[in-house]
């Protein structure tokens, strides 16, 4: 299991797709991809207010580190894709060229979907797997899909 954060001050979409490679090439098993969240009295947070990368309220700033950016970064909706699609590309081996081509379409509720099913199987079949009734198994992945689970 590898632990990745995309969308870092200073970095770019090329950084992230290089993280995108590494995990690749590591084999990881299941990828933890989150989106950087510059919180308050942090060191990143004031990182990203001098490199102006922060506009407005930081009210902007979401509870979950695994949806959106607040930060305003360049090729921002195309890192906010990578991070759906980062671990599900691993699991798969999707080639980066693959998932270059993917981010670029504007698929959103897709890569969410595929996101939420990759990470719900993971979590129960693969990082902590236990015996589970099929009913319980299509309860959870239906909750996951549906985004009432886990983000």
């Amino acid at each position: 299991c590898a632990q990745n954060i995309l969308g870092i001050p200073g970095g770019s979409l090329n950084v992230d797709l290089e993280t995108y490679k590494l995990n690749l090439d590591l084999n990881v098993d299941y990828s933890v991809v989150s989106i950087m969240q510059p919180y308050p009295k942090t060191e990143i947070y004031d990182i990203a207010k001098n490199l102006n990368l922060i506009k407005g309220d930081i009210d902007i700033i979401d509870d979950s580190y695994y949806d959106k950016s607040p930060l305003d970064i360049q090729d921002k909706e195309k890192v906010e894709r990578l991070q759906k699609l980062f671990a599900f590309g691993v699991g798969f081996k999707l080639p980066e060229k693959v998932v270059k081509f993917l981010i670029r379409l504007p698929f959103n509720n897709i890569y969410i979907f595929l996101y939420r099913l990759w990470k719900g199987y993971c979590g129960k079949l693969r990082i902590f797997p236990h015996k589970i009734t099929f009913r319980r198994l299509v309860s959870d992945a239906m909750s996951y899909i549906l985004g009432s689970g886990v983000r």
